[in-house]
């Protein structure tokens, strides 16, 4: 299993939805990336969509942390997709979340989990940058 981010268009992601993502046990997180316009929105979106026990939008590490809990997520695959990604936000933020997915999040579920939780278990988890 390898956990990735991938920068598809709509005909792209729309084969792919129809092919992988349908009928399976995934926790599937949409945002519109021409709504997110700071980081803090951003954050405060991902609160939303994962449920996150977290309020203040600022916290960073807090939010980092919480992403690498997620064990109220029952299903044992998660995607989250970003559409207009080239839309959102500014450039640095743009970075910041490619990081923040590709350094921090995506290896602690494909690996790390084993290693720093007790019984803690790998799950697949892609995102999906869409234009």
């Amino acid at each position: 299993m390898e956990n990735k981010i991938y920068k598809v268009n709509n005909k792209e992601f729309s084969v792919l939805k129809n092919a992988r993502i349908k009928n399976k046990n995934i926790k599937i997180a949409i945002l519109n990336g021409e709504e997110l316009c700071s980081k803090s929105m951003f954050i405060q979106e991902m609160i939303r969509q994962f449920n996150l026990p977290m309020k203040n939008t600022n916290n960073f590490d807090g939010f980092l942390d919480w992403m690498r809990d997620l064990e109220w997520i029952h299903e044992q695959e998660i995607v989250v997709v970003i559409y207009n990604f080239d839309n959102c936000i500014e450039d640095s933020g743009k970075k910041e979340i490619i990081k923040m997915f590709g350094q921090m999040i995506l290896p602690f579920w494909e690996k790390e989990v084993e290693e720093v939780v007790m019984g803690g278990k790998r799950r697949n988890f892609n995102v999906y940058l869409v234009d």
